[in-house]
């Protein structure tokens, strides 16, 4: 790969390594299950129609049978079948959301979906869906992901690496927004981007538990912050 952005993954479960042409519209699929220091170069795969995607993120369905690749510039899912490594095929699906990234679990049936995506929403807001992919994973026709629930926010932008986690029994998702949403004038929308914890206990109702916010997000050192990184509002730091 040239470049991959945010979709190299590798399935512990089915033993695959997927990219995603950055910028590109070619996913490509390794087979590391003989041996990781020399991956077996798998089958190719052109996504959109006439190789209109542009590849961002993605990331394998638990069973690492599908990867679901993000185009995030054209707001678009593809669900790849991966089952046969040396020929990928996309599984027909249409899909509620983009994303900007993603996590799938619960045996497949759950997304968990950065959003919004910079196609379709303007910057400024950090977001995600939940997903249902029970139709998809199940492979059946004329498949649909719907969203169960959404979740929006004005203190961050451009959301990514959704995460889930069981702490105690329960569900909980932590998310990191990649930029901020405003700049040092603001305490209410800092410029740089943070993580934050949300309790799934009831996917339908998700719950704000906690933000984890180093000392760059602290209105008083936003000046330094961005004279440390070199601009006033970004990449969080």
């Amino acid at each position: 790969f040239r470049s991959n952005w945010e979709s190299m993954k590798a399935s512990q479960e089915s033993g695959l390594l997927v990219g995603y042409e950055a910028n590109g519209s070619t996913l490509s699929v390794a087979d590391l299950t003989k041996d990781c220091a020399k991956p077996e170069v798998g089958g190719n795969l052109t996504l959109g129609m006439g190789g209109s995607s542009i590849g961002h993120a993605g990331n394998f369905s638990t069973d690492g049978t599908i990867y679901y690749a993000s185009s995030m510039y054209t707001a678009e899912i593809f669900a790849v079948d991966v089952a046969n490594p040396k020929q990928p095929k996309v599984i027909p699906a249409q899909f509620e959301h983009g994303a900007h990234d993603l996590f799938v679990a619960k045996e497949g049936t759950r997304g968990y979906f950065a959003v919004p995506d910079v196609y379709t929403q303007a910057l400024g807001v950090g977001a995600f869906a939940v997903m249902d992919l029970s139709q998809i994973q199940a492979r059946a026709p004329n498949a649909k992901a719907t969203a169960i629930s959404e979740m929006t926010w004005e203190d961050g932008s451009t959301s990514q690496y959704p995460i889930l986690i069981t702490y105690r029994g329960k569900d909980y998702l932590m998310i990191n927004d990649e930029l901020g949403s405003g700049a040092c004038d603001d305490p209410k929308k800092p410029q740089w981007g943070y993580a934050r914890i949300l309790d799934l206990s009831d996917e339908k109702k998700p719950t704000l538990v906690s933000l984890i916010k180093t000392e760059a997000q602290d209105p008083k050192n936003c000046q330094a912050a961005g004279m440390a990184e070199g601009s006033l509002s970004g990449f969080g730091v």
